[in-house]
């Protein structure tokens, strides 16, 4: 008794069998460790495999491609290079400048009923710089330039507060001298008058004190401006 699993066996077997070989062409420059120059011209070569053999007259397309992680199942369509007939086996491609450096770069060929092949990962020179570093490095440029204008912005206001203080302090201990000063020069209150004491020496005795204080009062005052002018 044939089983189950013998008859899908040879129905598949069969039905490839039947199927049609799929053409191919296939990359054959740039090779592993090509390296291209920016705005230099290069020939991209390719062949067919005869298995069976491309149809005479068949285009194809070429691409260039880019994956810095080498991986021909992630990879970047950058541009389409050119569209030729088949049969050439050959173009030439101008490098552009605008291509960054590095590797991971690859020429893809491609046409109507054949799926694309890739070739080796090549280089690129005398393009552009990765600027992805750069970038990084400006970043943390402009975050420690912040944070030194934050600091000595910190510092100028402390050290405006700390000024205002002083002077706070200074002008206070001027104010505190001239009131001082002025009831250490005011009279003392008089005892009881006397019984030979006249009424016209008293007053006259206390006009001439109060003329002494009213001058000490002004002279203390003018150094008290002075001391507060220049603070």
């Amino acid at each position: 008794m044939v089983s189950t699993k013998s008859v899908l066996c040879t129905a598949a077997l069969l039905v490839a069998a039947a199927l049609p070989a799929q053409a191919v062409y296939r990359i054959n420059n740039p090779v592993a460790g090509t390296i291209w120059q920016a705005g230099q011209t290069v020939t991209i070569g390719w062949y067919d495999d005869n298995s069976p053999a491309v149809a005479d007259g068949t285009p194809v397309t070429l691409s260039l491609y880019s994956n810095s992680g080498s991986d021909s199942n992630n990879m970047d369509n950058l541009q389409t290079i050119t569209s030729v007939a088949g049969s050439k086996g050959s173009a030439t491609f101008t490098v552009p400048s605008t291509l960054v450096n590095g590797a991971g770069y690859s020429v893809a060929i491609s046409y109507s009923g054949g799926e694309p092949k890739y070739s080796h990962f090549f280089t690129v020179t005398g393009g552009r710089a990765d600027t992805s570093s750069v970038s990084a490095s400006s970043s943390d440029s402009d975050s420690v330039s912040v944070t030194t204008k934050s600091a000595t912005s910190t510092a100028t206001a402390t050290s405006t507060s700390m000024s205002t203080v002083t002077s706070s302090a200074s002008r206070s201990s001027v104010s505190s001298s001239v009131a001082s000063s002025a009831s250490s020069k005011r009279p003392a209150s008089s005892a009881a008058s006397s019984d030979d004491a006249s009424p016209t020496d008293e007053d006259d005795s206390t006009s001439g004190a109060s003329g002494q204080t009213i001058l000490s009062l002004g002279a203390l005052s003018a150094v008290a401006f002075s001391l507060l002018t220049r603070a």
